[in-house]
């Protein structure tokens, strides 16, 4: 298959893919290996937001922790080989949006002094956490592999709450019947995050860097629990959204072949979609 597609590109079209991927790799090898591993195991760690270790650490907030260390261990001031990420226009308005929100709490009764504190706190660690990721992101390699880290955290969340594992599966009981969610969490955040690891697993599925027939195979099938999770919860924007990003998979979908890949993965996610919904109808 590599020797096909070779075979229909030009002597500079292979040079030059041939190029980037050396430079990508290059990049992706610049960031220290503890770095990149915490930020993967960060990443991986998301869906598991409600398994709670004490009070008030999660699972995740642990390993995020984690990731920030490592990464200002190796980025700082006082490191002669690397320095902080500069800003981008996103995280201004991040910042903007902060700041707008300080000083709102001016205004603020006492009695909301406390909730505004914890909101104020969550926001500065989620404009931490931007910063720094944004910058890594932008390493091609780097994100592949933070993003499919995201994805098989959610597929096995996914997995431990249809196998009902203790702690995982929760059934909430609401006046339109119930509704499954994992871990004492909003059933709309986890079937947010069901569709977008979805998401992120079909997209991979159809890029054409993913060449052999059982990766596109075993892609899509990981996708399956995700969706069965999405659907149990109850959540219709969850799905709206699902639908949302596979459609715009779709569209970057250029290639014929992989056209018809789509067109069967939709049909054949479509269907599985619509008898969990016949067999849930709650």
């Amino acid at each position: 298959m590599l020797t096909a597609i070779a075979q229909r590109m030009t002597r500079a079209e292979i040079l030059r893919a041939v190029a980037t991927r050396r430079a990508t790799l290059s990049e992706y090898q610049m960031v220290p290996t503890a770095v990149r591993w915490s930020f993967i195991g960060f990443a991986a760690t998301i869906p598991f937001e409600g398994a709670a270790i004490a009070a008030s650490l999660s699972v995740s907030k642990l390993s995020g922790v984690i990731f920030i260390a490592c990464y200002l261990f190796f980025y700082n001031p006082l490191s002669g080989k690397r320095r902080l990420p500069s800003g981008s226009a996103p995280l201004f308005w991040f910042l903007v949006y902060f700041s707008v929100f300080l000083a709102n709490g001016l205004f603020l009764d006492w009695y909301f002094l406390g909730q505004f504190l914890r909101i104020a706190l969550t926001l500065a660690q989620l404009l931490l956490v931007f910063w720094i990721a944004s910058s890594l992101l932008a390493i091609e390699a780097l994100r592949r592999r933070v993003l499919l880290g995201f994805a098989l955290g959610a597929v096995l969340s996914a997995l431990a709450t249809l196998l009902q594992v203790p702690g995982f599966a929760v059934v909430i009981e609401g006046h339109l019947g119930e509704r499954l969610t994992s871990m004492d969490s909003n059933p709309n955040y986890v079937a947010f995050t069901m569709v977008i690891a979805a998401v992120i697993l079909l997209g991979t599925a159809l890029d054409a860097r993913t060449h052999k027939l059982w990766s596109k195979a075993f892609l899509t099938s990981l996708a399956l629990p995700l969706l069965a999770v999405a659907v149990r919860t109850g959540s219709r924007t969850g799905i709206a959204s699902f639908l949302i990003g596979f459609g715009i998979c779709l569209c970057f979908t250029r290639e014929a072949r992989h056209r018809l890949l789509a067109a069967l993965l939709f049909v054949l996610v479509s269907g599985a979609m619509t008898y969990l919904v016949v067999k849930h109808p709650t």
